[in-house]
């Protein structure tokens, strides 16, 4: 329960699954979710990622899955810039362009891979930005028409359909690794007040008894998505084992 008292290194969910690119390359696809119920009327106190939280996906093979010991540990660490410090302006200096032009709160990011089986560690992605979070009028191209006082696009089958802000935020990293760090919508579907309440109706007295209320539904979180090349985990790995974490380095005090 702690951890609700530090937002930025809640993790909400963790996904993990098989997919292919349009290149016929297959992927193990994970992700990580943090910040729960992000608001998204919040306005110009934007939600983001801790410069101060490491957030790492990590990924057992085979006989190591049972150990609970990562073969591979991809950790990404963030950093907060604001390119114009004389204003009170903080996020955005103006309707934000396909090209981040007016965004002034920016988050870049760095990937980096440790094979755990050889302690070997290497960077395999840096000076990556993050889109700017949908704000509205001042973020138009996230919502329908590219209108910024409509709800937000619905979602894609294809890259090809994703927003300009979100294509922009696509990265093509060394190894084959594709990444994505942002806000999103919460995908995650459950009904919590039933659940967290032990009622347990699940939308019985809604009327909607095949179909529970929907908690996350107008809520953001903040995901990490990272496609791993299979080839990069071995050619004889037969399962894989997924989970994440969040750090903060320790701090100790001294009289």
């Amino acid at each position: 329960p702690k951890i609700t008292l530090d937002a930025a290194a809640n993790t909400t969910d963790v996904y993990a699954f098989l997919s292919a690119g349009p290149d016929g390359v297959q992927y193990l696809t994970t992700a990580l979710a943090v910040f729960p119920f992000e608001e998204p009327g919040i306005g110009p106190n934007a939600f983001r990622f801790d410069d101060r939280v490491r957030y790492s996906i990590h990924v057992a093979l085979d006989g190591d899955i049972a150990k609970g010991k990562p073969d591979f540990t991809y950790d990404f660490d963030f950093r907060t810039i604001f390119p114009n410090r004389n204003t009170i302006l903080q996020s955005y200096l103006g309707v934000v362009g396909a090209d981040n032009s007016n965004r002034n709160l920016r988050q870049t990011y760095r990937v980096t891979l440790t094979d755990n089986r050889t302690g070997q560690t290497r960077e395999i992605g840096t000076a990556l930005l993050t889109p700017p979070n949908n704000q509205g009028r001042v973020t138009p191209l996230y919502n329908r028409n590219n209108d910024g006082d409509q709800v937000a696009k619905a979602g894609v089958r294809t890259a090809a359909e994703l927003d300009p802000y979100t294509s922009a935020a696509v990265f093509n990293l060394r190894g084959g690794y594709q990444v994505f760090a942002g806000q999103r919508d919460d995908g995650f579907y459950a009904d919590f007040q039933s659940i967290f309440d032990l009622d347990f109706t699940f939308g019985a007295d809604r009327n909607t008894p095949t179909k529970p209320f929907d908690s996350q539904r107008g809520f953001n979180v903040h995901t990490i998505a990272l496609n791993i090349p299979l080839a990069e985990l071995g050619a004889g790995a037969k399962t894989a084992g997924v989970y994440a974490t969040t750090s903060r380095r320790a701090d100790r005090a001294t009289d």
